[in-house]
Parts: C-alpha cells; sequence; structure tokens
C-alpha cells in the first residue's frame, strides 16, 4: 500500500469515526441510570424480544424499579397477521408475548400501558381522501375492537394493567384542514368508546410529533383540536431529538405552545428520544442509541415544559 493510499485510508477512519452519529466507539452503552427522573419507557415486540423468557423480563424490570421508572409502554399487541399473545384473533399466528411481560411486570411493581393493534400501512392511508379515510378508521376501530375483547378477557384483572395506548400517531403534515381534524376527532371517540365498553376506569393514551411542516402554534391548536371530548386521557409529545427535525434550538417552541394550549383534562407527557437515526429519508428504519451528552440537553430541555417523561425506547438501554 503506497503513502497516500495509507493516509488517505487513515483519514476516512477518522472521519467516519468522529462524524458517525451516536454514542463514539468504546463508550459505555446507555443504562436507565442515565435517564434520571425519567418514569416510563417504551417498549415494541420485536424477533428478540419474542425470544426472551420470563425470567430476563423479570430481571430487566426489577433494574427499572431500582432506578425509580414505574411505567411501560408496550407499544402494540398485535399487527397483520400476529398477536403477540396466546390468543383467539382469526387469522392471527398466536406469539406468547404479553403472559411474560404481565408476569414480570406485576412480580417487579411495573404498570403497563397496553398498546392496541399496530396498522402497518398507516403511513400510507393516512394522506388518502376523506371518504376513503373514513372507511379506513371504521376498519381500525373494528381491529381493535376485537382485540380489545380479547386481551381484556385475558388481562383485563391483571394489577399491571395501567391503561392503553392508541398506536395511531398524530403528525403535524395530515391534519391541518378542519375536515380531516374533524374526522381523526371522530375516530378517536369511536376508540375510545370501544375501550370503555370493555373497560370504563383504566385511562387512555396516544401520543403525537411535530417535523416543521406546521408552525408551533397551529401544531398544538390542531392537536388539541384532534383530543376534544374524545375522552383521550393522556397526550405524549415526541421530542424530536432522535431525529433532529427540527433542530435542538427549535424544539422548545413546539413544546412551550403544546404546555401553553393544554386544555383541561388531558395529561401531558413527553417522550423522550434515546436514539440517534442513521438511515436516510425513504430507507428502512435504523438507529443507534444518541450520546450522554445529548440525552442530558434534552432532560434539561424537557423539564422547563413537562413534569412527566417517558423514553423511546428500552431497545437503546443495555439490560
Amino acid at each position: 500500500m503506497n503513502r497516500f493510499l495509507l493516509r488517505s485510508t487513515l483519514l476516512l477512519f477518522l472521519v467516519q469515526t468522529i462524524l458517525l452519529p451516536g454514542a463514539p466507539a468504546g463508550a459505555e452503552p446507555l443504562t436507565v441510570r442515565d435517564l434520571p427522573g425519567v418514569k416510563g419507557i417504551f417498549l415494541q415486540p420485536g424477533t428478540d424480544n419474542l425470544a426472551r423468557d420470563e425470567a430476563y423480563w423479570r430481571t430487566l424490570f426489577q433494574k427499572l424499579r431500582k432506578e425509580n421508572m414505574d411505567t411501560l409502554f408496550l407499544q402494540w399487541s398485535a399487527e397483520k397477521g400476529r398477536v403477540f399473545a396466546d390468543l383467539e384473533l382469526e387469522n392471527h399466528e398466536k406469539l406468547p408475548f404479553l403472559e411474560k411481560i404481565f408476569q414480570a411486570a406485576r412480580e417487579s411493581g411495573l404498570k403497563v400501558f397496553l398498546g392496541l393493534y399496530q396498522e402497518t400501512t398507516y403511513w400510507r392511508q393516512i394522506p388518502a381522501p376523506l371518504d376513503v379515510l373514513e372507511n379506513f378508521f371504521y376498519l381500525r376501530a373494528a381491529a381493535n375492537e376485537r382485540l380489545l375483547e380479547q386481551v381484556h378477557k385475558k388481562f383485563g384483572q391483571d394489577a399491571a394493567l395501567a391503561g392503553y395506548y392508541i398506536p395511531d400517531e398524530i403528525d403535524d403534515l395530515n391534519w391541518r384542514t378542519e375536515d380531516r381534524i374533524g374526522l381523526y376527532n371522530g375516530y378517536l371517540k369511536l376508540m375510545v368508546e370501544r375501550i370503555r365498553k370493555v373497560d370504563p376506569q383504566r385511562p387512555v393514551a396516544v401520543s403525537s410529533f411535530f417535523r416543521s411542516r406546521t408552525a408551533p402554534r397551529i401544531y398544538a391548536e390542531n392537536v388539541f383540536a384532534i383530543l376534544k371530548d374524545t375522552g383521550i386521557n393522556w397526550l405524549l409529545v415526541q421530542d424530536g431529538a432522535g431525529e433532529n427535525n427540527p433542530a435542538e434550538p427549535y424544539r422548545s417552541l413546539y413544546l412551550e405552545k403544546v404546555k401553553e394550549s393544554k386544555p383541561q383534562g388531558i395529561e401531558l407527557a413527553v417522550i423522550l428520544e434515546i436514539f440517534t437515526r442513521t438511515s436516510r429519508e425513504g430507507e428502512p428504519f435504523a438507529a443507534v442509541a444518541a450520546p450522554r451528552e445529548r440525552i442530558g440537553r434534552q432532560i434539561a430541555e424537557v423539564r422547563r415544559y413537562f413534569e412527566h417523561v417517558v423514553a423511546f425506547s428500552l431497545e437503546y438501554l443495555e439490560p
């Protein structure tokens, strides 16, 4: 290898090492101790998680509780063709997972917000015209109703079950006109009505995010118009740090307007994104754990506006 090629290779290695996002090589992995004051965390069902036994989850949940984290948001419990429990859901493969989560949570003193049915085509469907979108939402409500009947029958009396999470996220692009806001509002009313049929008491949560496509004040007004009189109890707002969109100096403008616009009857929490996205727009999502220094800035920022902080997600923490 000649000197020019050797120098070029070394320079390329140094640039990649310095500029790649996420924690630097050799850095200590993130743990729950890096999230002071964070009380909840998200978990997504996935192939690796399905293979883990109840003892693994119990040990992990005990670590969370030791650091005063008390709530797990299971992002969804079924998706097309798969249900993550031993439940009778037509045309769905049974993948026992919730059983392990609930047992471990109960034994560890961890509360669970149970995510409902994830529609994998959601982001392709929601830009549709109003008549198509209305039909889509009715199908979503029906799928969730079938799932709810089954999960409540099995887990409804479990002391670990704290509430429900609707995994359809509210963005700042698709819900900016009165008719579309009204349609989403009607969908959430229908969803809460279906939940209340089987469980009249436990709270219901949804989440939202912003990507600089709507001004902060308008975004906040639109989100709360969507939630008006729906019966939704919790709004979880993603802080946008994982995508760095909007950039760090501007995220607080959105968080501030959400806090200012909050009506009575809705509790707020912020979702602290503890990842750094490495994939480009249009590519399959990929991410790594965020650097500690950035997470420290995030926590300081969101604490100015939100009392309740939930991390996303468990996969970026060292067990």
